[in-house]
């Protein structure tokens, strides 16, 4: 498959999630390194600062884990005042997404479990 391919597939990847999961109201396919693949992100978010600050936290907290002995990072929850922050490795990419406040957690760890599993096929 072509790289314009691939976006392609990741776009609808994220357009189906935020249709399943509207808790689910920003959304980013990135690369460990921060640099975005495909995003799904109202304008009042710069998606670059997204991209770049989720895997720095993504790689800090996941060094922090193995340090610690605790094992492969399996996600990351920030959670704000506002919403929450979830981070998600796929293999050498990152599903990064915002989450509204009151979100139903399981019904969203769910969803993004299932999409993680599908971005894989492409990491």
């Amino acid at each position: 498959m072509s790289k314009k391919g691939i976006f392609e597939e990741m776009q609808k990847i994220l357009t189906k999630l935020e249709e399943t999961t509207p808790d689910v109201f920003a959304s980013a396919i990135i690369r460990k390194d921060g640099l975005i693949v495909a995003s799904a992100v109202p304008e009042e978010v710069n998606k670059r600062v997204f991209a770049a600050m989720a895997a720095s936290a993504l790689g800090a907290s996941s060094r922090a884990l193995k340090e610690l002995k605790q094992g492969n990072l399996k996600r990351l929850l920030a959670e704000g005042e506002g919403g929450q922050m979830v981070l998600m490795e796929a293999g050498q990419l990152v599903l990064a997404t915002l989450i509204r406040k009151d979100a139903n957690l399981g019904l969203v760890f769910m969803n993004l479990e299932k999409v993680v599993d599908e971005l894989k096929k492409y990491a």
